[in-house]
């Protein structure tokens, strides 16, 4: 038993050496599987005998790993191969011709008549390059029908070769999802990226789930030293310009809020500023002077230097002075428009008074019969 665990390791020496012991381990912890058995079966043509479990049982280990195909395929590493089926002659074809040659013909075989020469014995024909071997196989070297080509032996290292890839790809991606707790499918840049890490730090007597730790541990460290540097380079003079930015940001707010308002002040004395077009000219300047100052607050987040709390100053004195000078003017602009409208105004209502009257009395005049100087009281 233990030379033919022996002989299947050397079999195995087309595996690295460290899947190779892998491969033997698991095997003897493993039971054959009714396909294992089925698949010897139809390769040897008989059931395994006891002594040859150790084959079903590698043969096992080789499909779980995914280092084989399938189970034929685990069979042929290990050197078990399908025996060749012996075919019978068909009775209308000839015997070989060593057969030929050896069995005399039915003249031959009867004794010799002086009388009558001996009948030639009818000529032996050559076997056709088609027809079957005494061992089944053909004259010409092809394999029989139905069967698969034998692989060569460059697709069987190439086939050793791809196997030996898919194996460690396998366990590099299962070391990466046992210490980093991630699929290598969900983020493939960064398993590319960890493992060509890993492969710096790779030895074979750690493994590779040691390397990925070790990557794991230098990243730490560099997360480490990147949070410290932060907190080196932090000031208290980058903490006030951050809090000036803020107060930056919310004096940008109350100048649009300012010049909502400014719009809704133009909106509201649109029909004054029409007639009166001092005000809306005093307005718009305004409106303008506030976008000026809102831009140049704009452009003061980049600088260094800046008096903030004299620039709030600056901005609620013009926004004060802004609206008190517009409500000074909207109050003027009323005041004058009361002014020319309300006695007009008067003076249309006492026109419209007269004139009600002087027809009131035009009809008092005609239902009296009287003329037009009735008007006045006299009679015509």
């Amino acid at each position: 038993m233990e030379a033919l665990w022996k002989e299947i390791a050397d079999k195995l020496s087309s595996f690295e050496e460290e899947v190779a012991k892998e491969v033997l381990e698991k095997a003897k912890g493993v039971f054959p599987t009714r396909r294992a058995k089925e698949a010897f079966r139809a390769l040897a043509g008989r059931s395994a005998t006891p002594l040859e479990e150790p084959l079903l049982r590698v043969a096992t280990a080789l499909v779980e790993e995914g280092l084989a195909g399938s189970y034929e395929e685990a069979f042929g590493v290990l050197g078990v191969e399908a025996e060749p089926t012996q075919k019978d002659p068909a009775p209308s074809q000839a015997p070989p011709p060593a057969e030929a040659a050896q069995a005399p013909s039915p003249v031959e075989a009867s004794p010799p008549v002086e009388a009558s020469p001996p009948a030639p014995s009818p000529p032996v024909e050559a076997p056709s390059p088609r027809q079957a071997s005494p061992q089944g196989v053909p004259l010409t070297g092809k394999q029989p029908a139905g069967a698969p080509p034998p692989p060569s032996r460059a697709e069987k290292t190439s086939r050793s070769q791809d196997q030996n890839e898919a194996a460690r790809d396998s366990r590099w991606r299962r070391a990466y999802q046992e210490v980093f707790g991630q699929d290598p499918s969900e983020d493939p840049l960064l398993y590319r990226e960890r493992l060509a890490q890993a492969l710096l730090f790779y030895r074979p007597e750690q493994g590779r789930r040691r390397a990925f730790e070790e990557v794991r541990e230098v990243e730490r460290r560099l997360q480490e030293s990147r949070s410290r540097t932060r907190e080196l380079l932090g000031s208290e003079p980058q903490v006030d310009v951050g809090a000036a930015y803020i107060q930056l940001g919310k004096l940008a707010a109350q100048l649009e809020e300012l010049a909502r308002r400014v719009e809704r002040l133009e909106e509201a004395v649109q029909k004054e500023a029409s007639r009166f077009g001092g005000v809306n000219a005093a307005l718009r300047l305004h409106h303008q002077e506030i976008r000026a100052l809102k831009a140049l607050v704009e452009g003061l987040r980049t600088g260094d230097g800046v008096d903030w709390k004299r620039l709030e100053a600056a901005v609620r004195a013009a926004k004060a002075e802004a609206i008190q000078e517009a409500e000074e003017r909207i109050q003027g602009a009323t005041a004058l428009w009361r002014g020319e409208v309300e006695p007009r105004l008067k003076a249309l209502e006492e026109w419209a008074k007269r004139i009600t009257e002087a027809f009131r009395r035009t009809l008092e005049a005609k239902e009296r019969r009287r003329g037009l100087f009735g008007l006045f009281g006299g009679d015509r």
